[in-house]
């Protein structure tokens, strides 16, 4: 029964925000006549609010077919390091809007890794931007990999920040399905509990590891463990 809740609503709700994301998106544009600059920056909040619940959307969906079917990869030879630049870029805005430094310390021998390069995509966004939500303005965040070379080689991932930090006893639980450090009903922070639920899920799926430990200072670090290809 949960099953069929999960992808019959989130698959009832995806086409009217669509709808409502790609109308929005018109009037912008100017299709439906001039707009004063506030007209304009109302609009962009139905936009960027539309784009948040079309995300949550996707992770239900993501969230009913694993559920059915288990995690199914489309596996490749991954350079995650030209995946992880990409996934930078992609959190960009969300950093300049933060106003958080960002940073990245990526070998260019970086191994690679047999993997499926859109589910590995989707956990760095994850935790990119989970990093960022959880860090003050003009805070840090940064991603960091490094080979684990031997009979089994390895990419080990590590995503920082100097935000508020979780809890040991909690460095588990976050990865239950649906589960808020902060569920009171004035929690400051938005969020599904889907995010570190499908990261898990995903990795265990690539026969790796997450993992979490706190920051030196403050913050948290994320660590991924991945099997990698042999070097050629």
């Amino acid at each position: 029964l949960k099953r069929t809740f999960l992808s019959t609503v989130s698959h009832e709700r995806r086409t009217p925000l669509t709808s409502v994301r790609g109308y929005s998106e018109m009037l912008v544009e100017g299709l439906g006549g001039p707009l004063s600059q506030e007209q304009r920056e109302y609009l962009q909040t139905v936009m960027d609010k539309g784009d948040q619940l079309l995300g949550l959307i996707s992770k239900l969906l993501d969230v009913s077919r694993i559920e059915a079917a288990g995690v199914e990869l489309t596996r490749t030879a991954v350079d995650l390091r030209a995946l992880c630049t990409e996934v930078m870029n992609t959190v960009a805005p969300q950093c300049r809007r933060k106003r958080t430094q960002i940073s990245a310390s990526l070998p260019e021998d970086l191994l690679l890794v047999d993997g499926d390069r859109e589910k590995l995509r989707q956990v760095l966004v994850n935790l990119l931007a989970n990093a960022i939500k959880f860090t003050p303005e003009h805070g840090e965040v940064s991603i960091s990999a490094v080979n684990r070379e031997g009979a089994a080689p390895k990419v080990q991932i590590s995503v920082l920040d100097s935000g508020i930090g979780i809890p040991s006893h909690l460095h588990e639980k976050v990865f239950d399905l649906f589960y808020q450090v902060d569920n009171s009903a004035t929690r400051e922070y938005e969020g599904s509990g889907l995010g570190l639920s499908l990261v898990r899920k995903y990795i265990d799926a690539h026969h790796g590891r997450v993992w979490i430990e706190n920051g030196r200072d403050r913050g948290a670090i994320f660590h991924l463990l991945l099997p990698a290809l042999p070097r050629r």
